[in-house]
């Protein structure tokens, strides 16, 4: 199956004239009611899409919805309200060297936003929303958004996807249109050189640093996410079933960028691609007339008629959860070019819920399992389906004679946590899936944790009221109380103080280390099925693969869950990764740059847990309420301090939160977002992986069967690569650095292997 673009816009979306004296939204609606679906955008299924329109009519719309200065004032004191349980804002603020990114103080840019609304400097939604994102995008955390009701209603489009190639393996890449790098002309493909008037470098530099919601740890994942990448599109949609397909950082824009965007080739030819413009305010467009009547629909709390934010369109996912596609033959593929079509497993609703497949390569001398996703979609089976999907694919493998294993990572940016510790005990079933994580010891953390740990350990009588201790146990899980977690030694907790603590790093205080008891049911019951290895759910077949037969593939994506099931195959079992892609600078990358916390939360369940402690201990006619106070030593201030939305101007004032640090077992201060590990080796893209993703897989296995000639020169052995050894120091480069020396024959000194044999692979 192909999918081809249209490289110019057709004028049938883009009415040429329209009254001058029309109030802006009111233009854009009638744009988006003449417009038609985004016809040239690539869309496997026929998903819901948006309207596509002028992009100068939807950015005129954007920055006519009104805002006032003392709303912004009152929600950004809420989001400081919110944020001292943010694992990270020391480590933002001070970095240890090997980090990769700029540092942030966080919260001194909050303030620079208020200070920026008390001036009056604020004129619309959209400027707000801008600033906002921006603080966003720089804390580089996938895990951290700043939201509220009425942001991102509008995105921009190009019409085309870059890509970021290498002619042989071996030159450094260069840049170039997807469509003419994969046509039947690509011979003749020129490499663009110039975006915007400056270097494709400089400006695609610019644009990751003030235009796109990467949140990556470093250069080079950085630069892949700006390409065109399959892995990445359909572990998106293919695990959200999202109302509109997803577009690379590149090619789609949540901040205006501009009506167009002008280029030059190599061989001197100049481009103009124009900009097209979506908004998820076409599931109701009757509501769009005026700037004004986006804010008293979907941004106003105090509109007793407002309604709530356009939702995607589940209906598909609806129609499709109770088919089982490992029922069908031949198995569906990945509905993309460059996949196979001949599957040996995809996970039950394959691209409905589903993004988990697995092939056979080279004789069945290769056994390839892509996990794009640990997503796993809204409904129930989910997390089991994937389970299975696996384990199907380990007994397939092993029965076909496999004697590599490549476990492809690309595009994975996290998902269910549980599932990547029962993914890797599925590999290694006799392996203790052993990981450490802290918090940030802030004052409501310990209010809130305090209580639900006294609560759900049942050592306190606690008065009538919605917070039993069955709910208390089930809502701390983890990061809100010391219920189901173990000291690093595994040994029990004997109080919250002594989880608590606080230890004080990096100036800053945090809980002490802790693991998962997966010996606790409330824990492995999580997936709604027992983790592999637990309870009812042991594995009665020895270990099916020998870690040295077995490698990763990492683009730079992988995070969140992604990061924690690499740490384990890494530190406990020793698996080796391969990293592709990059800037166009030879040396070492990091494959794990996603986020590597170890849990988000959103305040608005963090909101619900607090107004339910609230509503038990804060009634000051309840004696038994006053003697719970009294025992858990928690005074009416600090519950009235707890993080609360309470007569926000707005709705859906929210943050995502990452309320865990994952951290090394050989150095547990300093959590693995911000130190350095490069993967084993690394190799550009070549236009054969592009139209093949086999040939990529192949390269890989033949690294892991010994043959290290397609390793980026300087990659291999790189700084931080061996397990259990991140490094806390520069690696001897830094994020600028890498940038500077784009195009550069730049080498870092590491201790290069010699080639071996690839063994006919």
């Amino acid at each position: 199956m192909r999918f081809f673009f249209l490289a110019t816009v057709l004028t049938l979306i883009l009415p040429a004239a329209v009254a001058e004296d029309v109030v802006p939204c009111t233009r854009f609606a009638e744009l988006l009611q003449r417009g038609r679906n985004n016809i040239w955008l690539e869309n496997p299924f026929n998903y819901p899409a948006e309207v596509l329109v002028n992009a100068g009519a939807a950015y005129e719309c954007a920055t006519s919805i009104p805002i006032l200065s003392e709303d912004i004032v009152l929600v950004i004191e809420m989001y400081k309200k919110m944020l001292p349980m943010y694992s990270t804002l020391s480590f933002l603020k001070n970095p240890p060297e090997s980090y990769q990114q700029p540092s942030i103080d966080v919260m001194a840019q909050l303030d620079k936003i208020a200070e920026k609304a008390k001036r009056g400097n604020y004129t619309n939604f959209y400027e707000y929303e801008s600033d906002l994102s921006l603080l966003g995008y720089q804390a580089h955390d996938q895990h951290f958004r700043l939201r509220n009701a009425g942001m991102f209603q509008f995105r921009w489009y190009l019409p085309h996807d870059i890509v970021s190639v290498s002619r042989d393996g071996k030159e450094v890449p260069q840049v170039y249109v997807y469509s003419d790098i994969v046509g039947k002309r690509r011979d003749l493909a020129s490499p663009i050189v110039q975006f915007g008037g400056d270097s494709v470098f400089t400006y695609l530099d610019k644009y990751a640093r003030t235009k796109s919601s990467i949140g990556l740890l470093e250069p080079h994942a950085e630069w892949n996410a700006l390409m065109y990448n399959p892995a990445v599109q359909f572990g998106t949609w293919g695990a959200r079933n999202g109302s509109s397909i997803y577009h690379n950082e590149f090619r789609s824009t949540s901040t205006y960028n501009g009506k167009y965007l002008e280029g030059r080739f190599a061989n001197g030819t100049t481009f103009k691609w124009e900009y097209l413009a979506g908004s998820r305010a076409v599931y109701n467009l009757t509501k769009i007339t005026t700037g004004q009547s986006i804010y008293d629909t979907w941004i106003s709390s105090k509109n007793p008629n407002a309604t709530q934010e356009p939702k995607e369109d589940e209906e598909v996912r609806i129609l499709f959860s109770n088919k089982n596609t490992t029922a069908f033959d031949p198995l569906p593929s990945v509905p993309y070019p460059s996949y196979p079509k001949d599957p040996i497993v995809v996970q039950s609703n394959f691209s409905r819920g589903g993004t988990v497949s697995g092939y056979l390569l080279s004789n069945n001398s290769i056994g390839v399992l892509s996990i794009p996703s640990f997503m796993t979609g809204l409904y129930v089976g989910g997390p089991e389906e994937l389970h299975t999907a696996v384990a199907e694919f380990i007994a397939k493998s092993r029965e076909a004679g496999a004697k590599k294993i490549v476990i492809d990572l690309s595009g994975n940016r996290g998902g269910f946590l549980l599932l990547a510790y029962d993914t890797f005990r599925q590999f290694f079933p006799e392996m203790d899936p052993f990981t450490l994580a802290n918090a940030r010891a802030s004052k409501s953390l310990d209010t809130i944790g305090s209580v639900l740990s006294h609560i759900a350990s049942g050592s306190i009588e606690t008065p009538t009221g919605p917070l039993n201790r069955t709910l208390a146990q089930n809502l701390g899980l983890g990061d809100l109380s010391m219920h189901a977690t173990l000291t690093k030694k595994s040994k029990p907790w004997k109080s919250w103080k002594q989880f608590f603590g606080p230890v004080t790093v990096n100036g800053d205080n945090y809980t002490n280390p802790w693991r998962y008891d997966f010996n606790a049911t409330r824990v492995t019951r999580q997936l709604r099925f027992n983790m592999t290895g637990y309870d009812d759910n042991q594995r009665d077949y020895e270990q099916a693969f020998d870690p040295k037969d077995i490698i990763m593939l990492h683009d730079g994506h992988c995070g969140s869950a992604c990061a924690v099931f690499s740490s384990l195959m890494k530190n406990i079992a020793g698996v080796k990764s391969v990293a592709v892609g990059g800037m166009p600078v030879k040396g070492p990358m990091q494959g794990v740059a996603g986020t590597r916390g170890c849990q988000v939360r959103q305040s608005s369940a963090i909101e619900k847990i607090s107004q339910l402690i609230q509503t038990v201990l804060s009634d000051t006619r309840n004696r038994s309420s006053e003697a719970l106070r009294s025992e858990l030593g928690v005074t009416l201030e600090e519950l009235k301090s707890l993080p609360s939305t309470r007569g926000s101007p707005w709705r859906d004032v929210t943050a995502g939160i990452n309320t865990l640090n994952c951290l090394p077992t050989s150095n547990p201060e300093i959590p693995y977002q911000f130190l350095y590990e490069a993967s084993y080796c690394r190799v550009f893209y070549t236009v054969d992986m592009l139209l093949d993703v086999t040939q990529l897989w192949k390269t890989a296995a033949a690294i892991a069967r010994g043959n290290t000639s397609s390793c980026v020169s300087g990659s291999l052995n790189g700084p931080g690569s061996q397990p259990n050894a991140p490094l806390d120091v520069s690696p001897g480069f830094s994020h600028a650095d890498i940038w500077k020396m784009r195009d550069a024959e730049w080498v870092w000194m590491g201790p290069d292997e010699p080639a071996e044999d690839d063994e006919g692979l």
